[in-house]
């Protein structure tokens, strides 16, 4: 895809009872820097925004697939899929902050938090690897090509 892609590992932003919420961090040449969701549930939600502190992000669903039951008896679990796209500034500020925010969708909606340490990860990375930063117009065609170059993931 002729990008440069760095990602951090998952990690879980919101835990219920039998749901869970796992975000990666990810900053890629073409696309800049955003967040990759995976939200596991027996409900679907079917998120459509992202919001932090009355600010809305462009979200992009990206995939939603059933799981597999490993060990019965199960409930039919589903997995949604999407991006979060920050602009540079705000993935900066998120590093020595934190990052807050609810994912919003026709089902419901759920609050989440990073710790800032993961953005940190990225950036350092970032810097090690000499990547010049993107400057994407934020929207559904971005996310794809972010969503389909992080098949190979460089961490």
């Amino acid at each position: 895809m002729g990008a440069d892609i760095v990602s951090g590992g998952y990690v879980i932003a919101y835990i219920g009872l039998i749901e869970a919420l796992h975000v990666a961090p990810v900053y890629s040449t073409k696309s800049g820097f955003a967040l990759k969701t995976s939200f596991q549930s027996p409900r679907r939600m079917q998120f459509a925004e992202a919001w932090s502190y009355g600010k809305q992000f462009s979200y992009t669903k990206t995939a939603t697939e059933k799981m597999m039951c490993l060990l019965p008896p199960c409930a039919p679990m589903v997995a949604e899929q999407g991006i979060i796209l920050m602009k540079d500034a705000e993935f900066t500020e998120a590093a020595s902050r934190g990052f807050e925010f609810q994912l919003v969708g026709k089902m419901g909606k759920i609050v989440a938090k990073m710790p800032a340490q993961s953005f940190r990860a990225i950036l350092d990375l970032k810097n090690k690897h000499g990547l010049i930063s993107a400057t994407p117009s934020p929207g559904a065609e971005t996310a794809d090509k972010l969503n389909q170059s992080t098949q190979n993931d460089e961490t």
